[in-house]
């Protein structure tokens, strides 16, 4: 039981690295022509499908690639909160590892601060955002994808060990 913190922070962990990865972060769905087609963007390359196709074909995130139009800000603020959020995840494992409990705490809250900035941020803008304007698509639906909920449940996990971290403090101090 005493090792359930450093299990459910590795889950975490997992699965913010998870999240980064996969470019499924927003969701878009609509026509390219005649053919129903559905856009995949993730943190660091968009993926498109059609209906007729089925290949997915994936790119490094190709309406910026040129460097004609700067990255939306909120892909560049998602990328380096998930990163950190996932950095301050390995520190906390590390140190919770070491048994430095308090070091500990710290680093779980700034994770969990970077990713909650993350969370907030990323939906607010990139729903409406210019990210899916790049693509020639009619009538399109957009949805917060995989990747993103991911992050959310990661910083569900990242959340839950801190309250049981500070619950056992309050048990041991009233001892």
């Amino acid at each position: 039981m005493e090792h359930l913190p450093s299990l459910i922070l590795g889950i975490s962990l997992v699965l913010s690295i998870i999240s980064v990865i996969l470019p499924q972060w927003i969701n878009i769905s609509g026509k390219i022509e005649t053919r129903h087609a559905k856009i995949d963007l993730g943190l660091w390359e968009a993926c498109l499908s059609t209906e007729q196709d089925s290949n997915r074909c994936c790119s490094n995130y190709s309406p910026y690639s040129d460097g004609k139009q700067p990255q939306p800000k909120d892909t560049i603020i998602t990328q380096i909160g998930s990163i950190c959020g996932s950095v301050a995840i390995i520190a906390a494992i590390l140190l919770c590892l070491r048994g430095d409990r308090k070091a500990s705490k710290l680093s779980m809250g700034l994770g969990l601060i970077a990713m909650l900035v993350v969370l907030i941020v990323y939906p607010l803008i990139s729903l409406n955002d210019a990210d899916k304007q790049q693509y020639a698509l009619d009538s399109n639906k957009t949805s917060l994808g995989v990747s993103y909920w991911l992050q959310v449940i990661s910083a569900v996990f990242l959340l839950l060990v801190l309250v049981l971290s500070i619950v056992k403090k309050g048990k041991k101090g009233k001892k």
